[in-house]
């Protein structure tokens, strides 16, 4: 039985792709003094403490941008005050698209990149920020919840 299988099960694994090895995490990694309030998340959005944010239906979502409401997923829309000017950092434990809103306009970001391996920031994106109101909009969100930490860079 085992001669009939092997010949299959050696072809499906030739048809496999190739994936990059997910290298296991022994302890989670160091952060830098900005993100130190990544690890024990809260609900109330605050600059320098992560929250989580619940994804919707796009269509749901009073006041996102056009162009949030045409990316697949889910959406989310968070009113940020920001009091000092200067570059924020938006880091997000899951991949969504990111976009810092002021007065309907979407803003241009200064920088992407990623976490630190094993810290579980899969994404960061920096804005220059000068005082006033903003939404923070995510969207093509393929997970219920999204940890985010906005941070002073």
């Amino acid at each position: 039985m085992l001669s009939l299988l092997l010949p299959l099960l050696l072809a499906q694994a030739a048809a496999a792709p190739a994936s990059a090895p997910v290298l296991a995490c022994d302890k989670p990694a160091a952060l830098p003094a900005a993100f130190a309030g990544w690890r024990s998340p809260g609900r109330v959005p605050a600059i320098g403490k992560a929250f989580l944010v619940e994804a919707r239906d796009p269509a749901t979502v009073r006041g996102l941008a056009v162009t949030a409401v045409s990316r697949p997923g889910r959406a989310a829309l968070v009113p940020i005050e920001i009091a000092t000017a200067g570059t924020y950092r938006v880091a997000l434990s899951e991949g969504a698209w990111v976009d810092m809103v002021q007065s309907g306009t979407p803003l241009p970001s200064v920088a992407h990149g990623h976490g630190p391996r094993c810290s579980g920031i899969h994404k960061i994106v920096d804005f220059r920020l000068a005082p006033g109101r903003y939404a923070l909009q995510l969207s093509a969100m393929q997970t219920p919840q999204v940890r985010v930490l906005i941070a002073r860079g």
